[in-house]
């Protein structure tokens, strides 16, 4: 898996006219299918529990890849830590 493997797909896909979309951790996959050709949904839904400090920004319908570096995001570490197993 991971963000290489998921390229090589989508590559697949586009070389045979085949739309992709992302799943889960939109934080993710909103940067993916912005370089993704045939990219065309990232499904989005709000957190229950807030791990991060900010959420993504929708405009105009459309969210906006982070610009930060990395994925752009930034953990909330209290909030992770709630949650944390040993």
């Amino acid at each position: 898996g991971g963000i290489t493997t998921w390229m090589k797909i989508a590559a697949l896909a586009e070389a045979r006219g085949i739309p992709v979309a992302g799943h889960v951790i939109p934080e993710a996959h909103v940067h993916l299918l912005a370089a993704a050709p045939t990219g065309y949904l990232v499904e989005y839904m709000p957190r229950s529990v807030p791990i991060l400090n900010s959420e993504l920004r929708l405009e105009d319908g459309y969210l906006v890849a982070p610009d930060a570096p990395g994925l752009g995001v930034e953990l909330n570490e209290a909030a992770c830590e709630k949650y944390r197993v040993q």
